[in-house]
């Protein structure tokens, strides 16, 4: 399976991202795209990609200005991903 395809399923199917944008000059591309996201994604090969991934899943890159991102509490400071669901949880 192409990775790329994983990708495009993920994003359709996971209910925090409202919009999947995806781009290309070839119509052979957006016709897989399209197919892919009507297709099941592979669960199993989800959760390995998620396993390979762990070690590095909160490492990321400071977004916004910088004065926005100050108020980082000590909790979201050690535990961003559970900070992160909490957020979402709440402005639903």
């Amino acid at each position: 399976m192409d990775i790329a395809q994983l990708a495009v399923q993920f994003c359709v199917a996971h209910p925090d991202i409202t919009t999947t944008i995806a781009g290309s000059a070839n119509p052979d591309n957006v016709r897989n795209w399209a197919k892919w996201a009507e297709t099941p994604m592979d669960e199993q090969l989800l959760a390995g990609v998620l396993a390979l991934l762990e070690p590095i899943m909160d490492i990321g890159h400071i977004e916004g200005l910088p004065q926005n991102n100050k108020f980082r509490t000590k909790y979201e400071s050690h535990h961003p991903r559970k900070a992160r669901a909490l957020h979402l949880r709440r402005h639903r």
